[in-house]
């Protein structure tokens, strides 16, 4: 329901609600990567209003994909991780994780994004 409640703030254009919603959502997600998912798109939702709760955002949902062996979330995590940590001013090392992440998509099966069709809109 509170997945739910997030797209439809984000419908209305209202972002930081939406986040608000998916990161709750995330307390209750019941796998590692269903906790990861939403907390990438939370990440995602924040990068320009907070952009230094998007990094830690990222940066968890990263680690959740690395526990969950999700490889699809653990480069896109990482490479919007970058774009966060230069939105947040850190930016040699948000390149560093943008040139990390996008070595990881580059080893990636070229219908990657099909496994997850949901999040391909977010990707």
């Amino acid at each position: 329901w509170l997945a739910r409640a997030g797209d439809r703030a984000i419908r209305a254009y209202a972002w930081p609600t939406a986040a608000e919603r998916i990161e709750a959502a995330a307390t209750l997600a019941g796998t590692t990567v269903d906790r990861g998912w939403l907390l990438y798109r939370a990440g995602r939702l924040r990068r320009f209003a907070n952009p230094h709760r998007a990094t830690e955002l990222l940066a968890e949902a990263r680690t959740l994909a690395s526990e969950g062996d999700d490889r699809v979330l653990e480069a896109y995590a990482g490479a919007d991780l970058g774009t966060a940590l230069g939105y947040a001013g850190e930016f040699r090392a948000g390149l560093e994780q943008m040139e990390l992440a996008c070595r990881v998509i580059d080893d990636l099966p070229s219908d990657h994004l099909s496994h997850t069709p949901e999040m391909a809109g977010w990707i």
